[in-house]
Order: C-alpha cells, then structure tokens, then sequence
C-alpha cells in the first residue's frame, strides 16, 4: 500500500459519512413528508427524547442491566473456560457439546 493511499484512507473513513449526512440533511430539508421530516427535527426529537428526560430514567438502568448481564457472561464463560483447561474429564465430558454448538 502506498504512502498516499495510507493518509488517503482515514480521510475517506471520516469524509465519506460525513457526506452522506450533509446529503441526507439537504435532501430532507424540503420534503414536507411524515415519512421523511427534516433532520434538524429528527435530531431535535432525539435530542429532546433520550438526552434530557429519559436519559435517568430509561437508559441508564438499561446500560446498568446490560454491564450486569456481560458482568455475569463474563464471570461464567472464564470460570468454565478455567475447569475445562484444566480437567481433561471435563473437557472430553463438554467437547461434543461445544462443538456441537
């Protein structure tokens, strides 16, 4: 890969998206549909919605459930990871298992 190509291909990574959002809000801006509204109001309801009111009450307990349950996955995956590594009775009892899944 040439030199150009590597600084070439973090500006399109960055560019690119950007672009298609200017795009997306130019073409909105105008519509008039119900299916299609302004994204200045789509960020405004958004903004409105989940970043103020229910910031505290909806998704911080769902942020908090969801580190509990990866947490707990967590915990279990390398406690059972650790007996199979190291019980060969286990690891021959679990393998049809786990390949199997």
């Amino acid at each position: 890969m040439s030199r150009r190509a590597r600084l070439l291909a973090p500006a399109l990574e960055v560019l690119v998206p950007a672009a298609a959002v200017g795009l997306l809000a130019l073409w909105s801006a105008n519509q008039g549909s119900y299916y299609y509204p302004p994204l200045t109001d789509v960020l405004s309801a958004f903004g409105d919605t989940w970043l103020f009111a229910r910031l505290g009450s909806d998704v911080l307990p769902s942020l908090a459930r969801m580190g509990l349950g990866l947490g707990i996955a967590v915990l279990t995956g390398v406690a059972l990871g650790l007996v199979l590594g190291r019980s060969r009775r286990a690891r021959l009892a679990a393998t049809p298992v786990l390949e199997f899944v």
